[in-house]
């Protein structure tokens, strides 16, 4: 059995295999329907179970500044 914990968020996909195997990579999502994940098997049938998604919460970067932090945090938030 294959086991995959798949991390996404904005550009950067993370892909972990059976705890064991760790695979990075950007992807530049430009198309309408970019945003949309697909599971899917090629020369074969797989079974997908169970599968779990949550949203992230966005990057919120620390200066020491509290005015540079603030601005910081709206700016760099995923819509």
């Amino acid at each position: 059995m294959l086991r995959l914990a798949v991390f996404l968020d904005a550009s950067v996909i993370e892909v972990y295999a059976n705890d064991r195997l760790a695979l990075t990579g950007r992807i530049y999502p430009t198309l309408a329907g970019s945003r949309q994940t697909r599971l899917f098997a090629e020369g074969g049938l797989a079974a997908f179970s169970p599968v779990q998604a949550w949203d992230m919460a966005p990057l919120v970067y620390s200066t020491g500044d509290p005015s540079e932090d603030e601005a910081s945090s709206r700016t760099d938030a995923v819509e």
